[in-house]
């Protein structure tokens, strides 16, 4: 019995120990000083961006969630006079499919005027046939809608390496989504990015700080008109 004892207060030592030192998370620091790294706002009841996708616009590799291109983008719309909350519903990992299954969460948040779509990188790396993957996102387009929000839709860069066909398809796709469905298209989140290492992260398959802002002033520039005709309408 002593020697249960001994154990569990050498356990809870090591606990202590590890607690005070930040092992918990990994991080070390030796500064009294350090501030704990800033957390997104709270959501407000205010008109909404939604910016929906996957690790590409989750922020995956950046240091800091104040990196990731919806972070820029709500501080381009607010230098720009419009009173929207940007919230970042990207997740690490997420097919079209996945992104259909959690689309009630987003859904749920109140005041959505604007959801910027961005999914199926995760489909083309498995090179999910382009008809199984329009199938999700039309259903997702379908489900946003049906709330009067109005929809960006970002197409999906397919590289060489997964054939021409495919890629050629993987664009159609996307083409034939949005006009069957009436949304505007921005052609490719990674526009002017992919093709430009100093823009990616060592994985080649991310954007780094540098290629975030050139898709965040992209897709600013795409989601203007909808940010202007919201207002309009509103003024009605």
């Amino acid at each position: 019995m002593r020697f249960v004892i001994r154990i569990l207060i050498s356990i809870s030592f090591m606990f202590l120990v590890a607690v005070s030192c930040g092992c918990g998370n990994g991080n070390i620091s030796n500064n009294a000083d350090a501030k704990p790294e800033s957390t997104p706002p709270t959501i407000s009841d205010g008109p909404k961006i939604i910016a929906y996708g996957d690790s590409l616009t989750a922020g995956f590799g950046l240091a800091s969630w104040e990196m990731s291109y919806p972070a820029m983008l709500q501080r381009s719309v607010d230098a720009a006079g419009y009173n929207y909350q940007v919230v970042n519903y990207g997740r690490n990992g997420d097919t079209a499919e996945a992104g259909l299954k959690r689309l009630w969460l987003a859904l749920g948040v109140s005041n959505i005027k604007i959801f910027i779509l961005a999914l199926g990188a995760n489909d083309v790396v498995r090179q999910t046939p382009p008809d199984e993957i329009k199938r999700n996102l039309s259903e997702i387009i379908r489900q946003v809608k049906e709330k009067n929000v109005k929809v960006l839709l970002c197409g999906i860069y397919a590289p060489e390496r997964y054939g021409p066909e495919y890629g050629n398809a993987i664009k159609q796709m996307y083409v034939n989504l949005a006009r069957e469905n009436d949304v505007l298209l921005m052609p490719t989140l990674m526009q002017d990015v992919s093709d430009f290492p100093e823009r990616m992260l060592p994985d080649n398959v991310h954007p780094n700080e540098e290629g975030a802002k050139v898709i965040e002033k992209n897709v600013f520039a795409a989601v203007m008109p909808l940010l202007e005709k919201d207002v309009q309408e509103k003024k009605k």
